[in-house]
């Protein structure tokens, strides 16, 4: 803490010290008032030099550009709140309040201009700032990648992708989604074995059931790509059979296991898997179609 905040909480703490010491002299017998009269006429006149100067210091803990834009900003004056948010991070470059003048820049950028051409350039600046602080490199690395990859750049999102999956302080269950995040990456540029050994790598970690499942379902999507059915099938299968799969999960996976046996010519437990689903399943217009074209066939 400041040298300066610690006067302002102290001089908060003892802002009712005048009003004791008054009262304390006009409670004092006579023979003593010469004396305490002077004494806490003194500690009266020092206890408010003592609170000017930290009414002083504390108006300086906050700077005056980060006033104007967060007022800007609670108006929706974006480009004022961008100008002096901005002029904050010129004048203070070791300044303490950097991290949350970005994130507000990038909020602005991202969520209420859509802009995300200049969202992304703020997060490659703040990719270099904040490069030698772990958890907050690591989190504008996943939102930079995210959103690489929805601007249809695949090869700067796989770098960084690539880069977190190697950093041995990322946790489990983010490494298992940056490596999902990675193997969709690859599939979309059609390189499926690529794919496909990312994934087991991903199924290598030590998963609980859910996200193990969510990594299986996505090696299936590309079993199923690439006209692996048969292996398409055995991985969906072993989906299935796992506990403690969500509801969601579950159902996507039946489905996509009926379209597998649909091309297998496995009409029968098809039509039974599509059938086992038509209550829970997003669309039940898609189920029926499937029905209606699996009951042709098995009346042939």
């Amino acid at each position: 803490m400041a040298l300066s905040e610690k006067m302002y909480n102290v001089a908060q703490k003892c802002r009712f010290f005048p009003a004791c010491l008054c009262l304390f002299f006009r409670q004092s017998r006579p023979v003593y008032n010469g004396y305490y009269r002077w004494l806490c006429l003194l500690c009266v006149v020092v206890f408010c030099f003592l609170l000017l100067a930290c009414n002083n210091e504390s108006s300086k803990l906050k700077d005056p550009d980060l006033i104007i834009a967060e007022k800007a900003l609670a108006v929706q004056d974006l480009s004022d709140a961008e100008m002096y948010f901005e002029r904050y991070l010129r004048k203070n470059p070791e300044g303490s309040e950097r991290w949350r003048v970005w994130n507000s820049l990038l909020d602005i950028a991202l969520n209420r201009r859509q802009e995300k051409n200049t969202a992304r350039a703020y997060l490659e600046i703040m990719l270099v700032e904040f490069s030698n602080v772990g958890e907050r490199r690591r989190g504008i690395q996943m939102s930079l990648a995210a959103l690489c990859a929805e601007m249809n750049n695949d090869i700067r999102a796989i770098g960084l992708w690539e880069t977190l999956v190697a950093d041995p302080e990322l946790s489990v269950n983010n490494k298992a989604d940056m490596y999902r995040a990675l193997a969709r990456a690859y599939m979309r540029r059609l390189d499926f074995s690529l794919s496909a050994e990312t994934l087991q790598a991903c199924l290598d970690l030590p998963l609980g059931n859910t996200i193990q499942a969510d990594c299986l379902y996505d090696m299936a999507e590309g079993q199923m790509l690439t006209d692996n059915q048969p292996k398409a099938a055995a991985t969906l299968r072993s989906l299935l059979q796992m506990p403690e799969v969500t509801p969601e999960r579950r159902v996507l996976a039946t489905f996509m296991l009926a379209e597998v046996l649909e091309q297998l010519d496995k009409y029968a437990e098809a039509k039974e898997m599509f059938e086992s689903i038509r209550e829970s399943y997003p669309n039940e217009k898609i189920i029926d179609l499937h029905i209606l074209f699996l009951n042709k066939h098995l009346k042939q």
